[in-house]
């Protein structure tokens, strides 16, 4: 059984740097704002996920430009200024229902 080490104080301030992992519900709900903008949007931080990987390949399914980096956990998607390019397309989303209940919302658009 090994013995307890003591916790000590800091004696001076603290100078440090965490890096948060990103969030899957804001990656998602990001990706589908970025899909409605005119023009091209660069996510930083977004969180490389099953659910994010989803509603990434549905977007481009639906004819949205998505290129993914996950080394910089970012993404770049080309908006298509509220429209969807591609209405017709089959997506697959897995388990993920925030791209379960946003994809139908996305494609009404047409």
């Amino acid at each position: 059984m090994s013995m307890p080490k003591p916790i000590r104080p800091l004696r001076g301030a603290l100078d440090a740097v965490v890096a948060m992992p990103g969030s899957k519900s804001i990656t998602n709900r990001a990706l589908i704002l970025a899909a409605l903008s005119a023009g091209d949007c660069t996510l930083t931080g977004a969180l490389f996920s099953d659910d994010s990987e989803h509603l990434r390949e549905s977007l481009q399914s639906l004819g949205f430009g998505v290129q993914a980096d996950p080394q910089e956990a970012s993404v770049r998607i080309a908006g298509a200024a509220g429209r969807v390019p591609n209405p017709a397309a089959e997506l697959f989303v897995g388990l993920s229902g925030t791209a379960a209940r946003f994809l139908p919302a996305l494609c009404s658009l047409g």
